[in-house]
C-alpha cells in the first residue's frame, strides 16, 4: 500500500506528498491511502455512490479509475509529477 498526504497550497489547490515512512511504490499496489481533509475527501468521491450503483458495482469487484489529464503522467521517472489537465 503506498501512503500519502495533502496540502492546501497558496493557490488555493492542493498538493499529495509522499509519506516518506512507508516504502516508496512499485506501481503492483492494489490500494493506496491518503490522509487528506473531510472537504477535499468528501468532494473527490461525491459522484461515486452513483457510479457504483450505475454500473452495479458489487462488494470485492474489480474496476479501474482512468481520470482524463493525468495520461502524460510517468510513472517510470525517479520523481513523478503530474498535473491534471482538461
Amino acid at each position: 500500500m503506498r501512503q500519502t498526504y495533502e496540502k492546501k497550497l497558496p493557490d488555493g489547490t492542493y498538493r499529495l506528498y509522499d509519506d516518506e515512512r512507508y516504502a516508496a511504490p512499485t506501481w503492483d499496489e492494489t490500494c493506496g491511502r491518503s490522509s487528506m481533509s473531510l472537504n477535499v475527501n468528501s468532494l473527490s468521491l461525491s459522484r461515486f455512490g452513483s457510479f457504483a450503483s450505475t454500473f452495479r458495482l458489487l462488494d470485492k469487484d474489480t474496476y479501474w479509475v482512468d481520470i482524463d489529464g493525468f495520461q502524460d503522467c510517468d510513472a517510470t521517472a525517479d520523481v513523478i509529477k503530474c498535473a491534471q489537465r482538461p
